[in-house]
C-alpha cells in the first residue's frame, strides 16, 4: 500500500451507526471493511495501513443495536482484534474497499478475502 494520507469520512459510504438505504432492522456490518479513527490505534499504528478492519462479528457490527463490540482482522496482516462500535469513522467505499481486499490478498495467499457477501451492493440492488 502506497497511501500515506489518513482514510477519513470522505473513504465511505456512511456511518456505523447508518443503515444502508431500504434494509430491515437485522442488517448489520458483518463482513464488510470498516475504517478505524487514527486515534484508536497505538502511536506506533497510527499509520492509513492499519486503519482498514474486516468485521467478523460483534453486536457492535449491527448499527441501530445497543452492542459496542466489533470483532475482525486488520486488512494490512490478517491480525485478529476487537474494538467498540465507536472507533471507527464509518463503513468503507468501493474504492477504500478494493485497496483493503488488495491488502488481504497478500498475506493470504492472493485469494480473495474470505468475507460475507457484499451486502451494500445487495441492498442498493433491492432500492
Amino acid at each position: 500500500m502506497t497511501r500515506t494520507e489518513p482514510f477519513t469520512f470522505n473513504d465511505c459510504i456512511r456511518s456505523m451507526h447508518e443503515k444502508p438505504q431500504g434494509a430491515d432492522d437485522n442488517f448489520n456490518n458483518e463482513g464488510l471493511v470498516a475504517i478505524i479513527s487514527l486515534e484508536h490505534l497505538s502511536e506506533e499504528y497510527r499509520k492509513p495501513e492499519y486503519q482498514l478492519f474486516r468485521l467478523s462479528s460483534g453486536f457492535g457490527c449491527k448499527p441501530t443495536g445497543s452492542g459496542r463490540k466489533c470483532y475482525g482482522t486488520f486488512c494490512f496482516d490478517g491480525a485478529d482484534d476487537q474494538f467498540g462500535k465507536y472507533s471507527f469513522i464509518g463503513i468503507a467505499n468501493e474504492e477504500t474497499t478494493k485497496i483493503a481486499e488488495a491488502m488481504e490478498s497478500e498475506w493470504n495467499g492472493g485469494n480473495q478475502s474470505s468475507r460475507s457477501p457484499d451486502k451494500e451492493e445487495g441492498m442498493e440492488a433491492e432500492m
